[in-house]
C-alpha cells in the first residue's frame, strides 16, 4: 500500500536524536543532606521553661570523717552540719527517749526522710520518726543530705529534706574496732564501744556477705554535775527587770497539799503563814504539815 506522504530524510534525522537522547536529569540526580535534629521540645507555651530540672544541694559525711570524729552514734556528726538542728541526741533529757533523730532546718524529724541504701527505714513511731542509733556506724560508707526539691519526689515527710545512709555492701575482709572517750575537765561521761565486721563476695562479685556486731556503753553525766546546770532556772521579774533565779517544779517530792480559798480553813491554826503571808498550801517534812513557800520548796530537777 501507498502511503500518501513520503518520509523525508528531516523527519527522519529528528526521530532518531529524540529516540537516542540520554536521560541525564535521572543520572545526575542531586542529594541534598537534611540537618540532624539534636532536641525537640514539645511544650503548650512558646516560652522555653528551664526550671523543669535543677540542681538539689548535697552534703556528703564520708566514712573517713565518721572515723576520725571518733562517734559512737552517728547523729552526732551530723548535729556538727549547719542544717541539721538538733533532735533527739544522746543529751536530751527532760523529757528524752533514748533515742537519737535528724532534723533538717529546724522543721521538725517527722519532716526529714531518713533512707538506708535509696530505701525508707523503718519508722520508730507511729509518726514516722527514725531512730538512727538503729543504723551501724562502721557499716556506713557514707552519707548523702539533700535539703532542697526532695518533696516533690518522696512526698511530704521529706519537705525539710532527705538523709541518706549508704551502706558499704561490697566490703571484704575482717576488722575490729573500737573507740573511748571521756570528758577532760571533769574525767566524767566515758563512752567506749567496740565493734567487728566480716565481709565476703561471692565468686562472681554479684552478692556479698556482711556480718556485724558491736557493743557501746555511754555513762550519765547528771545536770547537776555542773555548776552552771546545778539549779533549774526560772525566769522572774524582780523590780522591774527581768532575771534568772534558782527554782524548780512546784510539785514538792514530799507532796504537796493546795487549798482553795474557801477550803483554806481547814488548814491547821498552829501552820504559820508562808512568806507571801497566804498559807494556800501546805508540805510535810517528816509527816510535820508546814507552809509551802516559793521558791524556796520548789523541787530543783536539776
Amino acid at each position: 500500500m501507498d502511503f500518501p506522504y513520503k518520509k523525508t530524510p528531516i523527519a527522519a534525522a529528528i526521530a532518531v536524536a529524540f529516540t537516542s537522547a540520554p536521560i541525564v536529569a535521572q543520572e545526575t540526580e542531586e542529594v541534598v543532606e537534611q540537618p540532624e535534629i539534636e532536641e525537640i521540645v514539645v511544650t503548650g507555651s512558646r516560652i522555653r521553661r528551664t526550671d523543669l530540672t535543677a540542681p538539689s544541694p548535697l552534703s556528703v559525711v564520708s566514712s573517713a570523717q565518721i572515723a576520725e570524729s571518733g562517734t559512737v552514734t552517728i547523729d552526732s556528726i551530723l548535729n556538727e552540719m549547719p542544717q541539721v538542728m538538733p533532735g533527739w541526741t544522746n543529751t536530751s533529757n527532760f523529757p528524752g527517749t533514748g533515742t537519737a533523730t535528724v532534723d533538717l532546718r529546724g522543721l521538725g524529724a517527722r519532716r526529714t526522710l531518713v533512707l538506708v541504701n535509696g530505701k525508707r527505714y523503718i519508722p520508730t513511731t507511729g509518726d514516722g520518726v527514725v531512730d538512727i542509733t538503729g543504723i551501724p556506724t562502721a557499716l556506713v560508707d557514707r552519707v548523702e543530705v539533700v535539703t532542697g526539691g526532695a518533696s516533690a519526689v518522696y512526698g511530704s515527710d521529706a519537705i525539710a529534706g532527705v538523709v541518706n545512709f549508704i551502706l558499704d555492701n561490697q566490703y571484704e575482709g575482717f576488722e575490729l574496732g573500737g573507740s573511748y572517750d571521756l570528758t577532760t575537765d571533769y574525767g566524767d561521761g566515758d563512752i567506749y564501744s567496740i565493734n567487728a565486721k566480716f565481709g565476703v563476695n561471692t565468686a562472681d562479685d554479684r552478692g556479698n556477705i556482711t556480718v556485724f556486731a558491736g557493743y557501746s556503753n555511754r555513762s550519765a553525766i547528771l545536770q547537776g554535775a555542773r555548776p552552771y546546770t546545778e539549779f533549774a532556772l526560772d525566769d522572774k521579774v524582780i523590780d522591774g527587770v527581768p532575771q534568772l533565779v534558782p527554782g524548780g517544779s512546784s510539785s514538792t517530792l514530799g507532796s504537796r497539799m493546795i487549798f482553795t480559798r474557801a477550803g483554806r480553813a481547814a488548814i491547821p491554826a498552829d501552820i504559820p503563814n508562808n512568806i507571801n503571808g497566804n498559807p494556800s498550801s501546805i508540805t510535810f517534812d517528816n509527816g510535820n504539815p508546814l507552809a509551802w513557800n516559793d521558791p524556796q520548796d520548789r523541787y530543783n530537777y536539776a
